[in-house]
Order: structure tokens, then C-alpha cells, then sequence
């Protein structure tokens, strides 16, 4: 109880205006980077499957991971309205563990072993531009992920999701 007094003292003090767009965070997360990537995922491990109905729809996963906790989203959401489309590495992890989808983490391309595998990315460029996007192999190829943000392009982690 007292980390929400606390944060609402913060925001309401805050002279940012994003306070006052919460309702659009559930838009906003929900066009963003993780929950694509997560769609992308999912929708490459289970190619050729013919659903009733598609279960890998990109506001379904952004609900679920904004029902997990959107605090941080909220805070720096009162700076900067974009950081509504956080999507955070530990929230990609839970996402991944609640579905039971084993997945193994990685710094680098070069971890990859195995090029039939799908993999998360999550790639930076310059920092104060606000430049971190997450992309999935191999919806993109690896030469495009290195590159997303020409010679600036970090990888800074990725999961290796385990099909079995």
C-alpha cells in the first residue's frame, strides 16, 4: 500500500502529462515490439496447424503480460508516454514459464546453435533515443537483427525457445 501512495505522490508531483492517458495503455502496449515478438514466436513454432481459432493474438498477450503488474510502465509512463510500450525481459520470462514453453537465455547471436530453432531478441541502439526493440528469428533474418539500428545495433539478450 504504501509503494502505490508513493507512486501516486510521484505522478500527480510529476510535471509530465502521461498521467492522464492511461486509458490508452492498453492500446499502446498492445502495438508494441514484445507482444509482436512473443505473436511471432509462437506463430513460427506452431506453423501448419490449422486453428478454430488463432490463439496467438498480439492483445491477448499484451493483457497478459499488463495483468502481471504495469507499475513501471505506469512510472515512466508519467515521464514519457512511449514507455507505455515497455515490454521488460522478466515479462517475456513469465510469459514464456506460464505457457509452459521452455526457453533457454542468450547474450549473443553467436550462442545459437541451431538455426532451426526460434529465437527472441532483444536489441538496442542508442539509449537515450530510446532505441530497444524486441524481434524474433527467424520471422527476421540475423543479418536484418543485427542491423536494426545500422552500426549501433546491440544484442543485449534472447531466448531460445525450446519446441519439445
Amino acid at each position: 500500500m504504501k509503494k502505490l501512495a508513493l507512486i501516486t505522490s510521484i505522478l500527480l508531483l510529476n510535471p509530465g502529462c502521461a498521467i492522464f492517458h492511461l486509458d490508452k495503455l492498453e492500446g499502446i502496449h498492445e502495438k508494441s515490439c514484445g507482444p509482436k515478438a512473443i505473436k511471432d514466436a509462437l506463430s513460427h513454432i506452431h506453423k501448419g496447424i490449422r486453428w478454430k481459432e488463432y490463439p496467438f493474438d498480439k492483445s491477448k498477450i499484451s493483457q497478459e503480460i499488463r495483468e502481471a503488474g504495469n507499475l513501471g510502465r505506469i512510472f515512466l509512463g508519467s515521464f514519457n508516454i512511449n514507455a507505455f510500450e515497455i515490454t521488460w525481459p522478466r515479462e517475456i520470462e513469465e510469459y514464456l514459464n506460464k505457457h509452459n514453453i521452455n526457453f533457454k537465455k542468450i547474450n549473443k547471436i553467436q550462442d545459437i546453435k541451431d538455426l532451426n530453432k526460434t529465437v527472441i531478441f532483444l536489441v538496442k541502439g542508442s539509449t537515450l533515443k530510446g532505441e530497444w526493440h524486441w524481434i524474433t528469428f527467424p520471422t527476421y533474418s540475423l543479418d536484418y537483427i543485427e542491423k536494426v539500428f545500422g552500426d549501433r545495433t546491440e544484442i543485449v539478450s534472447g531466448y531460445i525457445i525450446d519446441e519439445r
